[in-house]
Formats: C-alpha cells, structure tokens, sequence
C-alpha cells in the first residue's frame, strides 16, 4: 500500500509501507532526514555528519546526549558505561524502559539508538569500568573528535578525561 505525507506543506514523502505494532519500518524513508538542518544558517550539517564522538557514561545526561548525537547525524558514537539499568533509572533516563531493568545499560542503549530510523550513526558499546580499563578509555578516545564525560567517580577521574582531551589536542 502507498500514501504520501507532507511535512510542512513545503516536501512531500512518499512512504511504501504501513507501520503496524511490532514490525520494523523500510531501512530508508524517501527524503533527507537532515533537511532542515542543512538549511539552518551558520550550521555545518556536513561537519556534523563528520564526527566521532565518545559517551562515557550513559546514565541520565549521557543517554540524553547520546539521543540527541543521533539524531544530529553524527559518524560514530562509541559509548561506554559499566552500570546495569536498575528501576530507580527510569524516571530520568530516556533510553531506558521497564523491560531492560536487570541489563547492561550500554548494549541497551546501543540497540535502541539503532532502531531509530533513517539514521545511519555508527554506534560502538563497551561496558567495562573506565577507571580499572584506563588504556581502552584511552584508545577510544584517539578515534574521537569529541568526548563527554557523563561519570560519576568525581574530581580525579574528571581531571583525568580533561586531561586525555588536553593531550589529544
């Protein structure tokens, strides 16, 4: 079955399927995503789409972060968290539902940026303790454009990513 939608009265999007409850939709919509992005004086969607960017932490702010890096367009996230999705989390992390309390919160988090569609954002999951895997902290980091530090261990490891960030340039 085909319909058409119109999306500000201004472009018309042709869509050849149905959603219905439980399916997934086409891997691509007809039309650009990030149209009125590209049109936003003094924005470089091009440098946006550019970018490789690493999430520690993916609690509250962190899945915040990350939503929106998706949906901006971003090249490559990579996400690290060593947490489990427990209840008290889901009143303010936006990833997040009843039905994955118990996991990890990054391969959550992974999947369910994946399934936002028509977005095309690389996304790489580790769920390890940044402090005891230091060095894999680091080599992630030399892939990255931009990092935000969203953990919680306090001032010696904020000084410690500030500190990465200062030595990558």
């Amino acid at each position: 079955m085909s319909d058409e939608i119109e999306v500000n009265a201004t472009r018309k999007y042709k869509l050849d399927y149905i959603v219905t409850e439980g399916k997934q939709p086409p891997p691509e919509i007809h039309g650009d995503v990030f149209d009125r992005q590209r049109v936003m004086k003094n924005f470089d969607q091009h440098s946006v789409e550019q970018q490789h960017v690493f999430v520690l932490g993916v609690g509250g702010i962190g899945s915040s972060i990350a939503m929106s890096l998706v949906r901006m367009g971003v090249d490559t996230i990579y996400l690290l968290d060593r947490d489990f999705v427990d209840a008290s989390n889901l009143n303010r992390q936006i990833l997040f539902s009843l039905l994955d309390v118990g996991k990890s919160k990054v391969e959550v988090a992974a999947q369910h940026l994946k399934s936002i569609h028509n977005l095309r954002t690389n996304i790489y999951d580790y769920r390890m303790d940044a402090v005891i895997n230091w060095s894999c902290v680091v080599e992630i980091a030399k892939k990255c454009t931009v990092i935000f530090n969203n953990i919680d261990y306090g001032a010696v490891f904020d000084y410690a990513v500030n500190s990465l960030c200062k030595s990558l340039g």
